[in-house]
């Protein structure tokens, strides 16, 4: 019998917590800020765990190039591949929950194939564009791609059936 910690129910919303919910967060926050220090702390120029946690609360480490190899360097850089991952796993959630498959990807209704395209028709149609018009394209592809795919599938709503088999 499962034990409900936090239960919230209304006319627009149901939402119900377990008991272990909260735990696991904090357990997987602790791990992904374990993960940003060591990442942080790795390098050509090796900074000790402890001195990374000083310069970011901004306390002194004794070493003024601490606080430009982290603070300019390394964090920001480590900050962004946090929310590129955040971002592609809630994308993820958002296309498995639309799909109702936990198995899809974007692969299965050629989100894919639309970025494909639009990145390898710059490269064929516009070969001196500059270098970042490429990730650009194939944003645009794929968006167009799916939004093209998605208003196929609409009969009245959405539709995983006609989502997949188109």
């Amino acid at each position: 019998m499962k034990v409900d910690w936090l239960v919230i129910r209304s006319p627009a919303i149901s939402f119900r917590i377990d008991q272990r919910v909260p735990v696991i967060l904090l357990c997987l926050a602790v791990a992904i800020v374990v993960a940003m220090v060591m990442n942080v702390g790795q390098g050509e120029y090796p900074i000790s765990p402890l001195d990374i946690v000083k310069t970011v609360l901004g306390l002194d480490t004794g070493n003024p190039d601490h606080a430009f190899v982290i603070q300019n360097l390394r964090l920001p850089r480590t900050l962004v591949a946090f929310m590129v991952g955040a971002a592609l796993a809630i994308s993820g959630t958002i296309f498995q929950g639309l799909t109702r498959n936990p198995l899809a990807d974007p692969g299965i209704i050629g989100i894919n194939a639309g970025a494909s395209l639009a990145a390898v028709l710059v490269i064929v149609l516009f070969p001196s564009a500059p270098i970042y018009t490429l990730p650009l394209s194939a944003f645009a592809g794929a968006m167009l791609m799916a939004i093209l795919i998605y208003s196929l599938a609409w009969n009245q709503g959405s539709s995983p059936i006609l989502l997949i088999l188109l």
